[in-house]
């Protein structure tokens, strides 16, 4: 039997010879994991703790606690942050902040009342279930009515229900007026630099003067032609609450109107 002859690469060629293939493929490095929810929580609660101790120290008032308060500013940065940034608010943020200003309002500092401890029922900054759930209900009906005519979406209606919870009725009021404001002012700014002010001001116009002097009631897209301004809610409820911190507006507002009675 006559053997094979073997081939001979012409001259001149250049044989490439592959590696051994025994040695291990390198694998892909890992892909950076996201801290949880719950991770997240854990810090904004610790912090909530420290912020409101150093408040509750610095400021000298033994009667009066600052945990709320302060995790309600925390609740509010995050949302700013989140929906600056992915124009949303997530519900990871809301259902939890809602679930704790119910369990520090109506369950906690009723419970530390009924057992006689002041010092943590103090520290806390509860207000008690009446407080918190008449701030509930402001938010929750502002809320549901700003979501049917399309003023504010999904994610910002639970951050109002949840502000309501947190903060109670007295500073709740407000950080809402304020953040109405603040709001208005910067949908007003955000209208002008995209060029649509002008418009939108025409429609709003021709809109009112068909309701007044025609007796027309105008459809919905014909008052939001545009759909909804870019303002993020959060950030300005946010600016809202550090705002009335100062100066509560609608107190200057309700003053003013009555001199001038």
């Amino acid at each position: 039997m006559n053997e094979p002859e073997p081939i001979s690469e012409p001259a001149g060629t250049t044989v490439v010879v592959d590696p051994p293939t025994d040695a291990a493929p390198e694998s892909a490095p890992p892909k950076a994991s996201s801290a949880s929810p719950v991770a997240w929580w854990v810090v904004g609660l610790c912090l909530a703790a420290v912020i409101g101790s150093a408040a509750q120290l610095l400021l000298e008032q033994p009667d009066q606690g600052y945990f709320a308060l302060a995790l309600g500013f925390l609740v509010l940065g995050a949302a700013a942050w989140v929906d600056v940034a992915e124009k949303r608010i997530p519900n990871v943020l809301t259902y939890p902040a809602l679930g704790l200003g119910i369990l520090i309002h109506v369950v906690l500092t009723p419970l530390f009342t009924w057992l006689d401890w002041d010092v943590p029922r103090i520290w806390l900054g509860g207000l008690g279930p009446a407080e918190a759930l008449m701030g509930f209900g402001l938010c929750f009906l502002f809320g549901i009515v700003s979501f049917v005519v399309r003023g504010l979406g999904g994610g910002d209606v639970k951050l109002l229900f949840a502000m309501g919870a947190i903060l109670g009725l007295g500073h709740v009021i407000g950080a809402l007026f304020n953040g109405i404001l603040i709001a208005a002012v910067l949908g007003i700014v955000n209208w002008a630099l995209n060029g649509s002010l002008i418009a939108r001001l025409q429609v709003m116009a021709v809109t009112l003067f068909g309701a007044v002097f025609r007796g027309e009631v105008p459809k919905r897209e014909e008052i939001l032609p545009f759909g909804r301004s870019v303002a993020p809610f959060g950030l300005s409820m946010f600016l809202g609450l550090i705002l009335a911190q100062f100066v509560e507006l609608h107190e200057v507002l309700i003053f003013t109107l009555g001199k001038t009675e």
